[in-house]
């Protein structure tokens, strides 16, 4: 925010009140800002009879009777107020050091020099010519909406800025508190980082276990307690670990030496969920080495994670989150899909996810990792299920037997979006089939049929039971035609064999 407000860009987003969109982060549950045209900016500007190196850092009403009640409010209260002019001053003194500042804009002059000299449409944008855009970066082009440089621009803001602070002492600013995704009786390691005007007295750290008292500790800042490098103004520390099932809660507590306290959260408390979620879906079957037992929609062999929801329900995906690395939980999100009753779904764990939306970010390692299945923000990205494997050989399976709920073993024969139970003579369907690709995007196949089963009747159903698609085949040469169906899962079903459907995936 500051840079903004010294290099002008906020007359975009206060004096005009457009050019930016707000966006919600989704990990750390705060809005931020993405600007967009930023014409009014360092030096240019289409205003007249104004001037953007002197206007009021903490006034931006215009002149009109339109006001600015959001920036205006928020600067009313003393302790945003302090906060702003603390990180302003931090900016300016930081950021705007010109003999670290004017070779960066020297620098990007230099990358685009010979770009701008060769173009020949160049002087079309309003009649500038080449030795006024090598003038324009120290020197003032006389023309009507350019009022400064760039060089002079930044010279002339830097000294109005410093003028117009007002600085007063700030409470402690607590900032980014993390952890690690430990196991039951693995060590919890915590860290935060601290900014202030003034030296930091202590930072301390409340917890409780599951079932028991409020407890403290403090921690530290000098590259022994999971807090990086000394003196860089992060702090951390290690407990012991949780030994019962349940919420491991912490809050930080920071003083400064000029005894102003900070306190956060400022209500309740931080909490990582020890144990497993209840949660009907899954991890069932993985595959770590995959070079031959299932290709996907590309044709590539590349490793698969299958979830199963063994409940009653079907169980939307969205918001949750896939990861191969505890330190990371929210390295790969889920797209919002949805596992009926009974049905599994098969993620290609490849890196690859300009691919589609069951491509993940993350490769599985062959010589053995974890694989973490998680909740979303608002659950505190509790663990709903996870699985460390050692070093893996090609094509072998790890799956869960009975599905979704019994012990992980080696399968005697991978299952990919399938059961891992055996299926017996009496539960093997009157008409067998496969179809592939799945997941699939504009056609499918069909494989594993009898010649004398066709003709044959087929269906696609949504999961709450409403038929979308049907048709007829007479031949397994023929295709079905699946690309104006939305992204989601389907039931595909043929003809009235309702233990016979399967889930279509269509990306």
């Amino acid at each position: 925010m500051a840079f903004e407000i010294l290099m002008g860009h906020w007359d975009n987003y206060i004096f005009n009140k457009n050019n930016f969109y707000l966006y919600r982060n989704i990990e750390t549950g705060q809005f931020e800002y993405i600007p967009f045209d930023l014409d009014n900016t360092l030096g240019v500007n289409f205003i007249s009879n104004f001037d953007f190196t002197q206007q009021n850092i903490y006034n931006w009403e215009d002149g009109s009777s339109d006001p600015k009640p959001l920036y205006t409010r928020i600067l009313q209260i003393p302790e945003y107020r302090n906060r702003f002019s603390y990180y302003m001053k931090s900016f300016i003194d930081s950021s705007l050091d010109f003999g670290g500042f004017f070779p960066l804009v020297d620098g990007m002059k230099d990358q685009i020099q010979a770009s701008v000299m060769n173009d020949p449409l160049h002087s079309e944008d309003y009649g500038f010519t080449f030795s006024e855009f090598n003038q324009n970066f120290d020197g003032i082009v006389d023309y009507w909406f350019v009022t400064h440089g760039i060089k002079s621009f930044i010279e002339a803001r830097k000294i109005s800025a410093n003028q117009q602070l007002v600085l007063n002492n700030i409470d402690p600013v607590i900032y980014l508190p993390t952890h690690n995704c430990p196991d039951l009786n693995e060590t919890i390691e915590i860290s935060v980082e601290v900014f202030d005007d003034e030296s930091i007295e202590s930072v301390m750290m409340y917890y409780e276990y599951p079932g028991e008292a409020e407890q403290s500790v403090e921690l530290f800042d000098d590259g022994l307690n999971n807090d990086g490098i000394a003196g860089d103004m992060i702090y951390g520390i290690s407990v012991p670990g949780v030994t019962l099932e349940g919420d491991f809660k912490y809050r930080f507590e920071v003083t400064d030496n000029n005894n102003q306290t900070s306190i956060r959260p400022a209500c309740d408390a931080y909490y990582i969920y020890f144990g497993t979620k209840e949660y009907t879906v899954k991890i069932n079957e993985f595959m770590a080495r995959n070079t031959g037992t299932i290709s996907d929609d590309y044709g590539e062999f590349a490793d698969w994670i299958e979830l199963h929801n063994y409940g009653n329900t079907t169980i939307s995906l969205e918001g949750k989150f896939l990861t191969d690395d505890k330190k990371y939980l929210t390295k790969w999100q889920m797209p919002d899909v949805f596992i009926p009753a009974g049905g599994y779904l098969l993620f290609w764990a490849d890196k690859d996810q300009e691919q589609g939306a069951l491509h993940t970010n993350f490769k599985l390692s062959a010589n053995g990792e974890e694989i973490i299945f998680s909740d979303a923000i608002e659950n505190n990205y509790a663990p709903l299920d996870r699985f460390v494997f050692g070093p893996q050989d090609e094509n072998i399976a790890i799956g869960r037997i009975p599905n979704g709920m019994g012990d992980w073993q080696t399968m005697d024969v991978p299952s990919p979006g399938e059961s891992n139970e055996p299926v017996s003579v009496e539960e093997i369907n009157l008409v067998q089939f496969n179809f592939y690709p799945n997941p699939a995007s504009d056609q499918i196949y069909l494989s594993g049929l009898e010649e004398n089963t066709f003709p044959l009747i087929w269906s696609i159903y949504d999961f709450s039971g409403q038929k979308i698609l049907e048709g007829s085949l007479i031949n397994t040469d023929q295709s079905i035609n699946v690309i104006e169906l939305s992204v989601g899962a389907y039931l595909f079903q043929i003809g009235d064999d309702l233990d016979g459907r399967s889930v279509l995936v269509v990306q």
